[in-house]
């Protein structure tokens, strides 16, 4: 096996559940906090894959940038970082221009300005 998948990924995303009894020093209707990371979690990831990948013109095939992620970490999953998808993870993240030409989904890293 060469991909792992965390099964708290695999389960339909859940309201936010209300604490039933609040226990000493917790107030009635509580949130339960999440498990899912913050998406800029996520960019040192993306820009190590980025990293050992050719460009086209400064722009990366995200379908390869996911290729590549998986193989660096076999258990990277979009929807750890609360995102369904790759792009949305990639747009959530703030730190990446993503173009959308014909078929493909390109990205790169925004430039300072």
């Amino acid at each position: 096996c060469k991909r792992f998948i965390y099964t708290e990924n695999l389960l339909p995303a859940a309201p936010t559940e209300i604490a039933a009894a609040p226990g000493p020093g917790k107030t009635p209707g509580a949130e339960v906090a999440s498990n899912k990371q913050a998406p800029n979690k996520a960019v040192p990831l993306i820009m190590t894959a980025l990293s050992q990948m050719e460009d086209i013109d400064g722009w990366y095939p995200l379908g390869a940038v996911g290729n590549r992620l998986v193989a660096l970490t076999p258990d990277f999953d979009s929807r750890t970082y609360g995102s369904a998808k790759l792009v949305t993870l990639v747009e959530k993240s703030g730190s990446f221009e993503v173009k959308r030409n014909d078929l493909k989904v390109l990205v790169r890293p925004k430039t300072a300005t």
